[in-house]
């Protein structure tokens, strides 16, 4: 069934912390995101890459000479500690893929800038080669991972704000990085250790900044109604990294390769054959709003296809309305998910459209799945 505004389904509709996309068939593209907020996002997420790169990669050329000194170094010595650096790199780009997937985008990042933190503060306990070349293939695994992440952040930021500003704000972190570490240097003197925990302090700092930046505006709690059950299911399943919890309110609760007419009941079955004169979508059901619109058949006939995504999602709560003037054909799906583990499950006294019957209660389970994230 399709989503129910002022008395009658109308449309479907996903609430979450995304712009909206508009209407159904609109061609306007989604209205920007306030810039000053985004920017602000930007700028912090900026301290992940300034870290991650500038002090964890680039720094090492600065110091380079007075280690260089200090510990007898030769040309191919010196070079081992940027080369190892250089692997760990590699090897961070090839796992973060597989990393943000399994962990979510905006935990790589973090646990990249905290790694990177103390890779940097351990390379000033001592020089010895192995533990040196350790800590540098450390900084490089973990650089990988922030610069990676915190660009597909970034990117995400700069498609919330209709601009590339995000972007450009982003990758100048690596130069933020730089700058700084050039600027402390000179405070160390030769004394490259305490240079090397002044940058593993700067990077904790930077960890800190970025932190909060760093959390995806994809960590969403996803609303589905009626037949918006079908469509949570389906974007939590194909990103499951960006979604925080599901609610469905008095809505299907798909399995894979169920479609909405498996899950339909004999008489929604008869609503749904009342088709328009094109055939291609089903009109208004009897107890809709006159503004209803009509809903494509090819919705309510198409299985959907999971992949097990939909299992890592850690939240998922079940409205049900028990104030039908008719049986519900939720009421068997209310009763599953009551007994089932992982579901918490509330009955709201009004009928299918609770945004107009129940507001306030349902106001209220809302607001307690956003804060359960």
């Amino acid at each position: 069934m399709p989503d129910v505004v002022d008395g009658a389904p109308r449309r479907i509709r996903i609430r979450a912390r995304t712009p909206s996309t508009g209407r159904r068939g609109s061609a306007d593209p989604p209205a920007p995101a306030t810039p000053g907020p985004v920017l602000r996002q930007a700028v912090c997420l900026a301290f992940g890459t300034a870290s991650a790169l500038g002090f964890a990669r680039f720094a090492y050329g600065l110091l380079l000479p007075v280690m260089r000194d200090d510990l007898g170094w030769n040309s191919a010595a010196a070079g081992m500690p940027a080369t190892a650096n250089g692997l760990g790199y590699l090897l961070g780009a090839l796992a973060t893929p597989p990393l943000a997937r399994r962990f979510g985008t905006t935990w790589v990042f973090r646990g990249g800038t905290v790694l990177t933190a103390a890779a940097l503060a351990a390379t000033g306990a001592g020089g010895d080669q192995l533990v040196l070349l350790t800590l540098r293939a450390a900084a490089g695994v973990a650089g990988a991972a922030v610069f990676i992440s915190g660009g597909v952040i970034a990117s995400h930021l700069a498609v919330r704000a209709g601009s590339g500003t995000p972007i450009t704000v982003y990758f100048a972190g690596t130069g933020l990085g730089v700058v700084l570490s050039g600027l402390g240097f000179p405070l160390t003197g030769d004394h490259w250790q305490l240079a090397w925990f002044g940058l593993g302090v700067a990077a904790a700092v930077a960890a800190g900044v970025s932190w909060p930046a760093g959390g995806e505006p994809g960590e969403a709690v996803l609303v589905g109604h009626s037949y918006g059950g079908m469509v949570i299911t389906g974007a939590a399943d194909r990103a499951p990294d960006r979604i925080a919890a599901l609610v469905y309110v008095d809505a299907m609760v798909p399995a894979h390769g169920d479609s909405c007419w498996d899950l339909a009941s004999e008489q929604e079955h008869r609503w749904y054959l009342d088709v328009v004169d094109t055939g291609d979508a089903v009109r208004p059901l009897p107890f809709f709003d006159p503004r209803a619109t009509p809903h494509p058949l090819a919705s309510v006939l198409q299985p959907l296809a999971l992949g097990g995504g939909i299992a890592q999602i850690r939240s998922r709560t079940y409205v049900y309305a028990a104030g039908w003037d008719t049986p519900s054909p939720f009421t068997a799906v209310y009763a599953r998910l009551s007994r089932e583990p992982g579901w918490t499950t509330h009955s709201l006294d009004g009928g299918h459209n609770l945004m107009r019957d129940d507001p306030e209660g349902l106001l209220t389970i809302l607001r307690a799945s956003i804060e359960a994230r």
